[in-house]
């Protein structure tokens, strides 16, 4: 992931599938990894830098 703040707004870059393919709510990673609970403070940041 990468942000960069860019003339008025903000770029968010994401390179890898892991918040939305197979890896989120299947539980097929070891409990170590926290995708889940990763996906949820993305989303959190993402509402809380919404304008």
């Amino acid at each position: 992931m990468a942000v960069r703040k860019y003339g008025a707004g903000t770029v968010f870059a994401l390179g890898d599938p892991w918040i939305y393919n197979e890896y989120i709510g299947h539980r097929r990673l070891p409990k170590q990894f926290e995708n889940d609970k990763a996906a949820a403070d993305w989303v959190k940041w993402l509402l809380e830098n919404s304008k």
